[in-house]
């Protein structure tokens, strides 16, 4: 018997460990409250940087990034969609789902379409329950300089709705895997013959995590008109990446980086291989190509006000000598300059979050 007690002891302890594991790798946490749950599946990529999420094979894409120590592996699966009798066309989520999610986003947070507090089936925990019309959608969207047809949309919300996401852990003994999703649920009722959308209402079910994300005030740091405007993926990204960076710091960080010409601190530093293997960017031909796209987008983050106008960035690059005595650059670092603007909107987005922490407690 006590035999039988102690495998049965060591079973436990086991399991446990191994959910403790799960645990620490960050996304198998299932309490909405866990920050460092939140702050990577914040950063998980959910959309791929392109204009177009058409893909030629059923390959999923995959992409890696370093955790805790951990390496997780992201894939996306291509859906087939076929929207009002069209062929099939296998899709991802891409730049047009980005700005439609977005825009959905901005309708629950501000509540400027109904919304509820709802009991997520799966988790039993609370998520926000946002109902709109595509006419209210299409009209946040335009303004925001995105004019899709109502067509364009339904498209985007089928893709969202239903392409496959999976996260995989590997540890030193174990491959863990779970699917995940920023929404859990997408329903809809198209009127036929609605070409305006006035009469055709969908409702989306936040994933809980992203539901707490919401309620805590954690998007008030991003302004939402700025990254909108953003026409390369790869400018939207990394805004949002600055932004998250800076969201839990102090007031007197963001003073030093706000001053950085005269302190000499500061600088978000982030390499060549970070943004080819997080950031989605397609590796173009050669480093020098990669170098140049990459900086076209840091020059529209800094149109748009993200970087400082002046000093937007310094680039470092890092040579080797080849064996014929040629230099070959081995590595690239950037050291991304914010704005004073961009700071401060951190900082009051910073404040409404504290309130909202305030408000809750009491």
């Amino acid at each position: 018997m006590s035999e039988k007690k102690s495998k049965a002891s060591l079973a436990r302890s086991t399991q446990r460990a191994e959910q403790l594991t799960l645990f620490q790798c960050g996304f198998f946490s299932e309490k909405p409250s866990d920050s460092r749950t939140l702050d990577l599946i914040d950063d998980l990529p959910f959309f791929q940087p392109g204009k177009s999420g058409k893909q030629k094979t059923p390959e999923p894409i995959v992409r890696t990034k370093e955790y805790d120590g951990h390496k997780i592996y992201f894939k996306t699966s291509p859906v087939g969609v076929a929207i009002e009798g069209k062929p099939a066309v296998l899709m991802v989520p891409a730049a047009r789902e980005w700005f439609v999610e977005r825009a959905i986003r901005k309708l629950a947070v501000q509540q400027n379409a109904p919304t509820d507090l709802l009991t997520d089936d799966r988790t039993r925990t609370k998520a926000i329950h946002v109902c709109f019309t595509l006419s209210q959608l299409r009209k946040e969207l335009v303004t925001c300089g995105h004019g899709y047809k109502i067509s364009e949309i339904k498209e985007a919300l089928v893709v969202l709705r239903d392409t496959p996401h999976a996260i995989e852990c590997l540890t030193d003994t174990s491959l863990h895997g779970k699917r995940v999703n920023i929404f859990t649920d997408i329903t809809y009722n198209y009127k036929l013959g609605d070409m305006e959308g006035s009469r055709s209402y969908v409702s989306v079910m936040y994933h809980p995590i992203y539901s707490h994300y919401f309620l805590k005030g954690a998007f008030m740091p991003i302004n939402y008109y700025r990254v909108m405007k953003l026409k390369f993926g790869l400018a939207r990204w990394l805004t949002e990446k600055i932004a998250r960076r800076y969201r839990g710091v102090n007031r007197s960080v963001l003073s030093e980086i706000m001053n950085f010409e005269r302190t000499g601190k500061g600088g978000y530093n982030i390499s060549l291989a970070t943004i080819l293997s997080e950031g989605g960017m397609e590796n173009q031909p050669t480093d020098s190509n990669n170098v140049t796209f990459v900086e076209i987008a840091l020059e529209e983050m800094s149109k748009a006000g993200v970087l400082h106008e002046i000093m937007p960035f310094k680039r470092k690059d890092k040579w080797e000598v080849t064996k014929s005595g040629r230099k070959r650059r081995e590595g690239v670092v950037w050291y991304l300059f914010i704005s004073k603007n961009f700071a401060c909107e951190i900082l009051d987005g910073l404040a409404e979050m504290k309130k909202i922490r305030n408000a809750a407690i009491k």
